[in-house]
């Protein structure tokens, strides 16, 4: 490069000079986007599967990992920052939120069987005990019932977005107290029943004055003494708040009353285990039936099968192999409840009642139930209005209403009813199988077809017949066993 002197002399001109110094300025400006976008990364919080449910989790990292991608989106202006940094402190207060319900509602080993977590249930479940049981309480919910609300809290949720196209945490499956016990109250024995129970192993030398002693001792027992008045109260009609029973001096005479039934049916069970033994009564089951069951109602419509999946074990092999069983459910009606079973005694009925019920070969109980529900109607002044009517439905129990059904029908009804069931769906299978063979025949005699398998070839040698080769015995004669092995197979 020549370089000629410049007129008046001094160096030349910088021509690269502003080149540079832009080049200076988008480096610096290069510098600060990663600076920020550094700053930024560092507002996301990440979400901790193990503390976390499965769905809330999910949302979260989705979350994260789209405000990742996204940096550069929202660098270039300060409302873009602003943005997500309030994107960011929403994250955050997702995962405070999202972490503090698992812990209250996965809760721990210290807090025992009997709270309302996933940890309670399991404790419940694996020791197979009622915690609830001396407070006069049972859990009607199902282990399936629990666990389904687990799966869904554990399910991944897909994340949402705006009409912006903006992420949008939800909480979408997250309900409020997911594995809270559904308790009801069981029902009080009786004085008879509850002396048999709670006075084993106790003396009583003076007789019934050291009963009576003692049963006004236990039901000094505000929870026993609930039991006591309320049992007796359902057993008269009273339908008065059992809160108020217990308290009030306008109540006293009922509560003596009641404890009064108490010691005397007590005294009953003391009496029969003292003096000389008494001849019991045997009860028939027509005796036991006509107690719960007023008849048999057959105009209902009934499902012609249940499909039950039947695992079977192969001969020789030992490996498994799975069926669909579609035999008949065994009954073709109900039994009829001499008292149905309503929401006013087990809550979880709600607003219907059960007034019927049989049960399939299978050992599963169905249930005819009237149900409540609202319609909308308009008037005669053609107004609309919402009115209340009935349904009666058919349907195979729940698990918690199976519980139920056990708590009221003795188990050998059930168990009879079971083997009913059984017995006609086995006479039924045996008439369709008898006649599938007898058209088969008729077909092949139609067809002149004959079976793929017929009889195996006799071989006869020197005074003994053969059976394929194989020494059988010595030959019969015309008539004998070798005209019946014949005939057999000429069938």
């Amino acid at each position: 490069m020549i370089e000629y002197p410049m007129p008046g002399g001094g160096a030349p001109p910088d021509l690269f000079k502003g080149f540079r110094e832009e080049l200076g300025n988008i480096e610096k400006k290069r510098e600060d986007k990663e600076a920020k976008a550094f700053e930024m990364a560092s507002m996301i919080e990440m979400a901790d599967q193990s503390t976390m449910f499965g769905g809330d989790y999910s949302e979260a990292q989705q979350m994260a990992q789209w405000m990742t991608e996204h940096l550069d989106d929202f660098t270039d202006s300060k409302e873009g920052m602003i943005e997500f940094q309030q994107m960011a402190q929403e994250l955050t207060n997702f995962i405070d939120v999202s972490e503090a319900y698992k812990s209250q509602n996965f809760g721990t080993a210290q807090g025992g069987p009997k709270q309302g977590t996933f940890t309670g249930y399991s404790g419940r479940k694996a020791a197979g005990l009622n915690p609830y049981e001396k407070e006069g309480f049972i859990d009607t919910r199902s282990n399936e019932d629990y666990e389904a609300s687990y799966l869904s809290l554990s399910q991944k949720r897909n994340l949402d977005f705006n009409e912006q196209g903006r992420p949008v945490l939800s909480q979408r499956g997250r309900v409020e107290n997911p594995f809270m016990p559904r308790l009801e109250e069981v029902a009080f024995e009786g004085g008879f029943e509850w002396f048999e129970e709670n006075a084993k192993g106790h003396k009583f030398p003076d007789g019934e004055k050291d009963v009576g002693a003692w049963l006004e001792l236990k039901a000094s027992d505000p929870r026993l003494l609930r039991k006591i008045v309320k049992s007796y109260a359902r057993s008269n009609g009273n339908s008065e708040n059992i809160d108020a029973l217990m308290t009030g001096p306008e109540n006293e005479g009922f509560r003596k009353d009641a404890i009064e039934e108490f010691k005397e049916q007590a005294m009953v069970s003391f009496n029969s285990h003292t003096g000389d033994p008494k001849l019991e009564k045997v009860e028939t089951f027509e005796e036991l039936q006509a107690q719960h069951v007023v008849g048999y109602d057959s105009n209902i419509d009934i499902p012609k099968a249940d499909p039950v999946v039947i695992r079977r074990i192969e001969t020789g092999t030992g490996k498994t192999r799975e069926e669909v069983s579609t035999d008949s459910l065994g009954f073709d009606g109900v039994y009829a409840l001499k008292d149905p079973i309503s929401g006013s005694e087990y809550p979880s009925l709600g607003d219907s009642r059960v007034v019927g019920f049989n049960v399939d070969r299978n050992a599963a109980i169905w249930v005819l139930v009237d149900e409540l529900y609202e319609e909308e109607m308009t008037n005669a002044a053609g107004e609309t209005e919402t009115v209340e009517r009935s349904r009666r439905v058919f349907k195979k129990a729940p698990a918690d209403l199976v519980r139920t059904i056990e708590m009221n029908i003795p188990t050998n009804i059930l168990k009879k009813y079971q083997r009913d069931s059984l017995r006609k769906s086995n006479e039924e299978r045996n008439i369709s199988l008898n006649q599938r063979f007898e058209d088969a025949r008729n077909r092949n005699e139609v067809s002149g077809n004959q079976p793929d398998i017929g009889p195996l070839p006799l071989e006869e040698d020197a005074g003994e017949f053969t059976f394929q080769g194989i020494p059988s015995g010595p030959k019969m004669e015309e008539g004998g066993l070798l005209s019946s092995i014949k005939n057999i197979f000429r069938r």
